[in-house]
C-alpha cells in the first residue's frame, strides 16, 4: 500500500463515500488517482465494493494506533 492509498483510507474512515469526485476534493489527490487507488484497495480486500471499510482495513488502524 502506498501513502496515496493509506490517505484515501484515513480519509473514508473520517467520513463515508459519497462518490470520487468528493472523495477526490477532500482528500487534495487528483480523480484519476482516486479511482485507481480505490480499485486497488478493493481488489487488496481493504474496501468493499462499495468503497466501505473491511474489517482488514479496520485491524490496520488498530494495529497502528498510538498505544
Amino acid at each position: 500500500m502506498n501513502k496515496q492509498e493509506l490517505d484515501l483510507l484515513i480519509t473514508l474512515k473520517k467520513s463515508p463515500f459519497v462518490n470520487q469526485r468528493t472523495l477526490a476534493k477532500d482528500s487534495g489527490y487528483s480523480l484519476g488517482l482516486v479511482n485507481s487507488a480505490l480499485k486497488s484497495l478493493v481488489e487488496a480486500g481493504y474496501l468493499r465494493s462499495d468503497f466501505a471499510l473491511t474489517k482488514k482495513a479496520l485491524a490496520l488502524f488498530e494495529a497502528n494506533a498510538p498505544k
